[in-house]
């Protein structure tokens, strides 16, 4: 009988055209049915993360105790002499103790701190419809706007101001108080996401029990993935990234909680209405780099102005006060130079980021941005060093005046 040989050459070609007719085909069918295909797409990614959602919680969770559990594990082998004595026992009693702490202020603000927000929410609505900006006819609109508008030359009618400033805050407000009793309706979704909290925090307990083996079998597959060089530089991103997210996010989070508290401390004094709400208005603002104290600023100075003119401007001078000190003091010792990143480049991500991701995207921007940026810088010296000192001559650039 007759042997055949395949050239294998032949064999590639053939099958590289088969792969691309195949791709052809599949993608005339995605751009011919997007909307069924975009659906089915979202479907699946939805589905995806409802999966795997204990795992991102749990991830996330473990990497913002990993910080305390490593200094908890420095302290109790300095200061206990049984931890000293059994090593193999400091990790966990390090994480009963992250934990321990975590799950009781988690207790206390579920027990106290949210019906405060939502009392103190409700009050404030109830305040804003009694005040004279709620009723157009108040002399509010017929004397004090006319004054202003004359004074600095704006164009605006009565209506204008309600319908395009009152109305909006006056929805967004009376929509913070619903959304607990919305989900409170709605048992399903609460122990779904009660499950996957619970879930999040039992994975998170053995991600942190177990990071350094976790660590190591990454790099392991990163590895046998990539080529050496490519892992190695996969690896270095990988662990600059970490050090600048975990600098960042931590000292920002403590710098917020730190500055909430003193704006709490400082209200003691001033006696505006609503203390616990406008604190914690001003300490979750203030997470977001360089706009976020003004973001904070406005809402809260114009509640305290409804109930109390002079109070309104004390507490604006208390604000600016606060954020003077976060900004020279406080915040360079905690945060210190966390990012590398330029002012213009921090204003560049939070514009960029909340545009594409809102509020999110603007806390996320400047992090992501600088280990972005730290990535190309790094490419692009090794290709510069690659070229010009490995024999030829660099080019000179000459300075301008």
């Amino acid at each position: 009988m007759r042997n055949f040989n395949i050239d294998k050459n032949y064999m590639k070609v053939a099958l590289y055209t088969l792969f691309v007719i195949l791709a052809a085909i599949l993608f005339n069918y995605a751009v011919a049915r997007f909307d069924v295909v975009l659906a089915a797409v979202s479907a699946f990614l939805s589905k995806a993360v409802r999966i795997i959602s204990p795992f991102i919680y749990g991830f996330f969770i473990a990497y913002l105790l990993n910080p305390a559990v490593r200094a908890l594990e420095g302290l109790l082998l300095a200061k206990t002499s049984f931890f000293a004595a059994h090593k193999e026992r400091v990790r966990i009693g390090a994480l009963i103790i992250s934990f321990t702490v975590i799950l009781g202020l988690t207790a206390i603000i579920i027990s106290y701190i949210i019906p405060e927000i939502i009392e103190s929410t409700a009050a404030l609505i109830n305040g804003i419809k009694k005040s004279p900006i709620y009723n157009t006819n108040s002399d509010f609109y017929t004397k004090t706007l006319p004054q202003i508008s004359e004074t600095f030359g704006i164009t605006y009618t009565p209506k204008d101001v309600f319908e395009k400033v009152i109305n909006p805050v006056m929805q967004a407000l009376s929509n913070f108080p619903t959304i607990f009793s919305t989900v409170l309706t709605q048992a399903r979704t609460v122990l779904s996401v009660f499950f996957n909290i619970v879930m999040g925090v039992v994975i998170a307990f053995y991600m942190l029990m177990e990071k350094e083996q976790l660590g190591e079998r990454t790099r392991k597959i990163v590895m046998i993935v990539f080529k050496p060089a490519t892992a190695e530089k996969i690896l270095t991103i990988a662990r600059n990234s970490t050090k600048m997210f975990e600098k960042f996010f931590i000292g920002k989070i403590i710098d917020s909680v730190i500055i909430g508290i003193l704006f709490f401390i400082t209200c003691i004094f001033i006696k505006p209405p609503f203390v616990l709400l406008l604190s914690l208005i001003i300490g979750l603002t203030n997470i977001i780099p360089y706009f976020g104290p003004f973001i904070g600023a406005v809402p809260v100075v114009f509640i305290t102005a409804l109930d109390n003119p002079t109070k309104g401007l004390w507490i604006a001078i208390d604000i600016l006060v606060i954020q003077q000190f976060d900004g020279n003091i406080l915040g360079p010792k905690i945060l210190g130079d966390s990012t590398g990143v330029k002012p213009l480049d921090i204003i560049f991500a939070i514009v960029i980021g909340g545009a594409l991701f809102g509020p999110l995207g603007m806390f996320f921007g400047v992090p992501v941005y600088a280990v972005a940026k730290t990535a190309v810088a790094t490419a692009l010296d090794r290709r510069y060093e690659k070229k010009y000192l490995s024999g030829a001559s660099a080019p000179q650039i000459s300075k301008g005046d």
